[in-house]
């Protein structure tokens, strides 16, 4: 039985996100190898996330923007009159 990989968020800015956060671990070449090590990596993301897509999409840009190979906390925690949709802060990171 071929196991697939659980998104904690479904979003498509979710989707693109991850997909760059497995591409810069390759990059740097401490890639995340195995359908296991992903799932872990996906839960890990969506506990400090604490369920939200904007931030679970905040942390993966912060660890991007640090070069870091780990998914940590936000340094600065998002402000709740800043939020924006998962899209709109995908966008302005990558614009």
């Amino acid at each position: 039985m071929k196991s697939e990989l659980i998104y904690p968020f479904d979003g498509e800015a979710f989707v693109e996100t991850w997909a760059l956060w497995l591409a810069h671990r390759k990059e740097i070449k401490k890639p995340i190898e195995g359908k296991i090590a992903q799932q872990a990596a996906l839960r890990k993301l969506s506990r400090l996330a604490s369920g939200s897509e904007e931030v679970a999409i905040a942390i993966i840009e912060q660890s991007l923007e640090d070069n870091w190979r780990g998914l940590w906390k936000l340094k600065t925690p998002l402000r709740n009159d800043k939020r924006q949709s998962a899209s709109e802060a995908h966008a302005r990171f990558w614009s």
